[in-house]
């Protein structure tokens, strides 16, 4: 054990010495805690916090993080209490472990409600300190990496829940890398034998697919050298949840799916990227509908990159991406890039991560828990689509929003009196789902007013409530509850004559 300490701090020596030295001891403490436990795999349970603290040092986390990452298990597994451990490491640190715990100890009768329980308590950590959340996924992919220990039933409902929660989660925080490997552990428990077909396919192809993008990326450099651009590239391979997904949604075989592995260049800023991309477009014909711009329109996780897709050597596609260095560093750490420690002994402050400040602002966090865990779903961990209002302001709302979800977002005095929408100039049906980028103008009428179907398709939270409550205000004969039913109200004087015959 002494020698996994050992090797332990000899990845903290990026840190200054009493740093390491507080950290150290938390990982002392935590031994000398957990002692006698062990895992399912008959392992040492410290094993695992000190894993956990590990991906956090490799993501360059700051020291009170990596320490609560080391003692993230006490307060559920052992006889230490809360103000012994702000005692000893401060109130911060106090504060993430018994967010980690809130989180862990969640136990309900309905897998749903726990589902819910546990995803409304870890964006209310979030919304307090988003390292908590940074924990907790660094804990879950320790955890997915050990599933075989585990009886087949219980790693296929942890593998599916990843899948369903942590996975996205990671997504939409940022963190690419985090999010591949959750999926991919994941697909690894849920359908073995797909995960090692693809596994293998990939294997097979991937040196002479190499020496392909080889030659591609060479003459990219020199191209670039000529008009005076230093840039970095390599090879980029898909990640094998993310090929599987490609078969199913285009319903092909694996060796029918053309950008296994593409292009990733690096530049120094964003007109590079641009010139770069002019470049490439000039070397190969670029094919059309599979160029997208995330710099001038970045992701809702703040995900930046150029993607376009070319007819490149013996006509092959490859897809290449161009970036900054600083656009790879939050394409790759996410939100955790905010609290990069510089060795500075403080953290780099940054603006608050779009998904907390939605998470805030939303309308649902009080919903019960079937409701809560379906509007999460759709509202926080599934893609965004960035439309315009007329006058250029930028709306992000979930995929497969309507107009209707538009005008809501705009104002509830503007949804309620809906009576029509246009889409880049075009009249559109109030169902249809927004597309990406698409103007919206929305037309009114005083005389207009919510109808009850708007609920059956409506996507946000927030035009559900709205419209609810409008119905519920205006419409006697209605009454609308929470899961879209309308039912007819029976007038007092019907009620009276059936009680009249009752009795």
């Amino acid at each position: 054990m002494r020698n996994q300490l050992e090797i332990f701090k000899s990845k903290l020596d990026g840190l200054n010495e009493k740093d390491q030295s507080k950290i150290m001891d938390a990982a002392q403490c935590a031994k000398d805690l957990h002692k006698d436990q062990k895992r399912a795999s008959g392992e040492p349970y410290f094993i695992h916090p000190l894993r956990v603290a590990e991906i956090l040092i490799d993501m360059n986390m700051d020291p009170d993080t990596i320490i609560s990452a080391l003692l993230h298990d006490v307060l559920e597994d052992t006889n230490v209490v809360f103000n012994e451990i702000k005692r000893r490491y401060g109130k911060e640190v106090a504060n993430m472990v018994e967010g980690v715990t809130k989180i862990s100890i969640l136990k309900a009768k309905s897998k749903s409600i726990q589902e819910a329980e546990t995803i409304r308590k870890m964006l209310l950590a979030m919304a307090k300190d988003i390292r908590v959340i940074i924990i907790k996924l660094a804990d879950k992919l320790h955890n997915m990496g050990t599933l075989e220990f585990l009886p087949e039933k219980k790693r296929k409902s942890i593998a599916a829940e990843c899948l369903e929660i942590y996975a996205p989660l990671a997504d939409r925080l940022g963190i690419s890398w985090m999010k591949a490997e959750l999926e991919d552990l994941a697909l690894k428990h849920l359908n073995p034998s797909t995960f090692d077909y693809i596994e293998s396919y990939i294997a097979s192809k991937k040196s002479e697919k190499k020496n392909y993008l080889k030659k591609a990326e060479h003459t990219i450099l020199k191209t670039a050298a000529k008009e005076g651009l230093r840039i970095t590239a390599s090879t980029r391979a898909k990640h094998i949840y993310s090929i599987y997904r490609k078969m199913k949604s285009r319903k092909r075989d694996i060796s029918e799916i053309y950008d296994l592995l593409g292009i990733r260049i690096l530049c120094k800023t964003s007109n590079e990227c641009y010139t770069l991309l002019g470049i490439v477009h000039k070397l190969w014909p670029p094919i059309e509908g599979r160029f997208k711009d995330y710099i001038a329109m970045p992701k809702a996780n703040q995900y930046q990159s150029l993607h376009t897709s070319v007819m490149c050597y013996g006509g092959r596609i490859t897809e290449i991406q161009i970036r900054t260095e600083d656009m790879h560093s939050t394409a790759e750490y996410g939100v955790a890039a905010h609290w990069i420690y510089k060795g500075t002994g403080k953290r780099v402050n940054s603006d608050i991560h779009p998904i907390i400040n939605r998470f805030k602002k939303w309308d649902g966090a009080k919903s019960g828990s079937n409701e809560f865990l379906a509007d999460i779903r759709r509202e926080f961990l599934r893609d965004s689509i960035y439309v315009f209002t007329p006058n250029g302001h930028i709306i992000e709302l979930p995929k497969n929003s309507t107009a209707i979800d538009f005008a809501f977002h705009i104002h509830t005095e503007i949804g309620a009196h809906t009576v029509g929408a246009k889409a880049d100039g075009s009249i559109i049906p109030l169902n249809q789902a927004l597309k990406n980028t698409q103007v919206i103008e929305i037309m009114t009428a005083n005389s207009a007013k919510p109808h009850v179907n708007w609920l059956r398709f409506v996507a946000t939270t927030r035009a559900k409530n709205k419209i609810r409550h409008w119905l519920n205000q205006h419409e006697e004969n209605l009454f609308i509850d929470k899961n879209i039913i309308a039912k007819k109200k029976k007038p007092p004087k019907a009620v009276a004559e059936k009680r009249s015959r009752l009795l």
